[in-house]
């Protein structure tokens, strides 16, 4: 299963793979509570913040890249973002914007409509 998995160091560098957050984020948020967990738990391992930012009716998803502000800011800060300059913060480590990398900036990684695929 992907908890144990999470915790061998040969896997990790798989798990972190930006293409693997689609499916970690839908664990986290699956209506079979032990699934719920693993996601919740895995995800938590990974970051230090939930990436996952799904729309209203469950039909897109938005994954935060990884990023932190001089101010000590993850992306999940930005969420309710209502200032335009707020978002013009700059990662320490990329020196990318919140804008391409914290889905409440209009950034992220966006999966279209997956109805048909739940």
């Amino acid at each position: 299963t992907i908890h144990p998995m999470a915790l061998e160091k040969k896997a990790r560098a798989m798990i972190k793979a930006d293409s693997s957050f689609e499916c970690y984020c839908r664990f986290k948020d699956s209506h079979d509570w032990l699934e719920e967990l693993k996601g919740n738990d895995l995800l938590l391992f990974l970051r230090p913040f939930d990436p996952c930012w799904f729309d209203d009716d469950y039909t897109s998803l938005c994954v935060d890249g990884w990023f932190l502000d001089e101010e000590g800011y993850y992306c999940d800060d930005y969420g309710s973002v209502e200032e335009e300059e707020d978002c013009e913060a700059k990662d320490v480590f990329t020196g990318l914007p919140a804008t391409e990398l914290c889905c409440g900036c209009g950034g992220g990684v966006r999966y279209g409509d997956t109805r048909d695929e739940l």
